[in-house]
């Protein structure tokens, strides 16, 4: 299959299907690894975190809302 005929098959468009072989292309199986992202490291929620946010959802919305 082409990359017009992989995406449309994976629901996504040409151009990244594109960028994954160029990928596979370039660097085999290991090119198929995520880069690393620029910008703030995402961050892990605790089980405190949980807590925070359904508490949140348990109140009232704010006035105007």
């Amino acid at each position: 299959m082409n990359g017009q005929q992989i995406a449309l098959k994976m629901h996504t468009r040409a151009a990244r299907i594109s960028k994954w072989l160029r990928r596979f292309a370039k660097d085999g199986m290991a090119g198929l690894n995520d880069n690393a992202r620029s910008g703030e490291k995402r961050r892990k929620y605790t089980g405190a975190t949980e807590e925070r946010i359904l508490k949140a959802l348990d109140e009232p919305p704010p006035a105007g809302y």
